[in-house]
């Protein structure tokens, strides 16, 4: 029996039902169709359609809401990514046509149009909108899928070459870091410009791959304890050219910049900078950095490492004999950098120190496994036990100047004794930063909203910390794991002092976040650090009052004075710890943190009382007026946005300026009445 295939849905948005009719009748019956009289109706039915309307024909010109306000809407909330918008209106001004396509409009037709131009565009429009989408889907599938697979296979095939090779499987892991540190501490004295955070992580990937050759070399050599004779030696140094091999032979354009510089590394990490190594006796600079690096980072951890015919050297001993010249000569200013990071390698990589076998609640519970449950994505957060978080966190230790998990609904340190258990800590978090309550700037609290990882710079007196905060989950329950480090003079080495810093950051952050007209917190703001915030206490959209009259009477010069005003009056009228964000246009968003109830309401009052007393001398005739949603959580941001900004629809709709309700279990009480607070 054959399955009948639904019919593609389609909103028809438009103040004349007349049109409504034509358009409906123009698509037959191969569409199911929707309709909406204005802009506020077609908000409700795409909020219960949102996810299966293949089509919206929208009109310009509509009472309560018209077709422009309707698209700034749909941005707001991203529905204009996932459905496409034709406007169809007898509006045949440039500046309407083109507002609409900056607004997100897919196509526009104006009337009058035949049956034939309608259905041929409107087919046109979802086929080519279906298509991005699934070309889309299949990209970011693959690229993810990719990605991950790439990683995954360096990881298992060289961890295949260390095992074989008798070593042990930290050896890959030392080789990345050291890599990366080195490479990090070159940049630091060269410049950015000569090597790039891409090309780092690009060598830093490729040295998993160093020793592959290695599975050419018999295994009697390879683990041989005691001294190589000459003829073993010989065949030992053939594992540079055998992995060279190895990479050209693969079924992989040979112009891809993982396989080249994985190939730089395998032929070329025993060349020394003098021309004494193997397997070509390149001399200086024309040994490939990535082969330099590697060579210095893999010399540096064998000697500290225990191999099968040798103990492991101290850490000074090493650097000794490496500045000695027993290891062969190395570019000096890889020296130099290695001589930098000294106290970073002896504090990371000393076998003993890194990993504590014996006191592993599981043997299983290797280092590798841990570091990987730290570093997934944000998107797939960290989860473990309680033993396992105190095998990470003891880790963690030997790296970080502090590490801690923090619970942020209850301001406090976690500890994690020996059994696994959770010990909520009297000491408050904050403590740390000799504060009397939690910071403003609270990123652990954001994590755990988030789910995800933020990371800041702390100033106190005169010291400045670099703080990293991930969200774990631990038994299940909820955590924000800080790393915390302290920024000494040596880390400024390559800049140009905490001053500098500071400055460079402020003017930075500002940049990214602050809306250029207003002096207000930008869309990008909202998105990236207000949007999924939990527990966010009270929120409000606000909207000028016939703003569109003020920019086609008097210009947009005068607009832009408007809204520079504008914001300013609800900056004076909110607190300092409240975010004012302008999310485009006229249309501005407060969030308000830890607020009572009759407060917020004085608050919104205040703010329109203060942008109606604005005035302009040169321009006495005008006068300005807001209206505002307020909904009273606490909630989520986003969630709270789009209670408030429908609050925001009805109060303009109903002529009342200023509408504030409160939720009542977690959810808004629609309609008045049943205990519903609105002004």
């Amino acid at each position: 029996m054959l399955k009948v295939r639904p019919k593609l849905r389609v909103l028809i948005v438009d103040d004349s039902e007349l049109n409504r009719e034509m358009l409906g009748s123009m698509l037959g019956d191969e569409y199911e169709i929707l309709e909406a009289e204005n802009g506020v109706q077609a908000v409700e039915i795409m909020r219960e359609h949102v996810s299966n309307l293949s089509l919206i024909l929208l009109d310009v010109q509509m009472p309560q809401m018209d077709g422009l306000e309707l698209l700034k809407h749909m941005g707001r909330l991203h529905w204009i990514d996932v459905i496409p918008v034709i406007m169809i209106s007898s509006e045949t001004a440039p500046q309407f046509i083109e507002r609409a396509y900056d607004l997100g409009a897919t196509d526009y037709i104006a009337r009058p149009y035949n049956t034939m131009i309608v259905r041929r565009r409107v087919a046109n429009v979802i086929l080519s909108f279906a298509r991005q989408r699934q070309l889309m889907e299949i990209i970011t599938q693959q690229i993810s899928k990719k990605e991950k697979d790439n990683r995954l296979m360096l990881s298992i095939l060289s961890h295949i070459v260390e095992f074989r090779n008798g070593e042990s499987g930290l050896h890959v892991i030392h080789i990345n870091i050291i890599t990366d540190l080195l490479l990090r501490q070159y940049m630091l004295k060269i410049g950015s410009n000569k090597i790039t955070s891409e090309d780092i992580s690009l060598i830093s990937m490729a040295s998993a791959l160093h020793d592959i050759g290695k599975i050419a070399i018999p295994e009697e050599i390879l683990n041989k304890p005691g001294r190589l004779s000459v003829g073993e030696y010989q065949i030992m140094q053939g594992h540079c050219m055998a992995g060279a091999n190895i990479l050209m032979d693969l079924p992989i354009d040979r112009n891809e910049p993982l396989l080249k510089t994985a190939y730089e590394i395998c032929r070329w990490h025993h060349e020394r900078y003098d021309g004494s190594g193997y397997p070509d006796g390149l001399k200086g600079d024309t040994i490939p950095l990535s082969a330099q690096v590697v060579a210095l980072a893999d010399v540096y951890d064998a000697l500290t490492s225990e191999r099968c015919y040798k103990s492991a050297y101290s850490h000074d001993t090493a650097m000794k004999m490496i500045f000695d010249g027993q290891c062969g000569v190395f570019h000096p200013l890889l020296l130099e950098c290695l001589c930098d990071i000294g106290d970073t390698l002896q504090r990371d990589l000393t076998a003993k120190d890194t990993f504590d076998f014996e006191n592993t609640i599981n043997e299983t519970s290797h280092i590798t496994e841990q570091l990987q449950r730290y570093e997934k994505k944000r998107t797939d957060h960290c989860s473990m036990s309680g033993p396992e978080a105190r095998v990470l966190l003891q880790y963690l230790n030997k790296v970080f100047d502090v590490v801690r998990l923090v619970d942020a609904t209850k301001n406090c340190q976690v500890n994690i004794d020996e059994a696994g258990n959770h010990q909520d800590s009297e000491y408050r978090c904050y403590d740390m930063w000799s504060k009397e309550d939690r910071c403003e700037n609270c990123i652990s609290a954001k994590c755990m909203s988030s789910k995800g990882s933020l990371t800041k710079l702390k100033f106190v007196d005169e010291c400045i910390y670099h703080v990293r905060a991930t969200y774990v989950e631990v038994d299940g329950l909820p955590y924000s794991l800080e790393l915390i480090d302290k920024i000494t003079e040596e880390t400024l080495l390559g800049g140009h002092g905490k001053e500098d810093v500071v400055k460079y950051i402020t003017a930075h952050n500002h940049r990214l976040y602050v809306d250029i007209l207003t002096g207000v917190y930008n869309r990008r703001y909202y998105e990236e650090q207000l949007r999924d915030m939990f527990h966010i206490s009270a929120a409000a959209m606000l909207d000028m009052d016939h703003f569109k009259a003020v920019n086609d009477t008097y210009g947009h010069l005068v607009g832009d004075m408007t809204l520079k005003q504008a914001a300013i009056a609800i900056k004076n009228s909110v607190r300092k710890t409240d975010d004012v964000v302008r999310l485009g246009g006229d249309e501005f968003f407060i969030v308000f943190r830890e607020i009572p109830f009759h407060v917020l309401q004085k608050k919104l009052e205040a703010i329109r009382a203060c942008v109606e007393n604005i005035v302009f001398s040169d321009y006495p005739q005008l006068h300005f007026s807001i209206s505002i949603g307020g909904v009273y959580g606490p909630g989520k941001t986003s969630d709270l946005l789009n209670i408030a900004d429908k609050l925001l629809y009805q109060a303009k709709r109903e002529q009342v300026g200023l509408r504030v309700e409160r939720l009542a279990g977690n959810s808004l009480m629609e309609g008045k009445g049943q205990g519903n607070e609105a002004t």
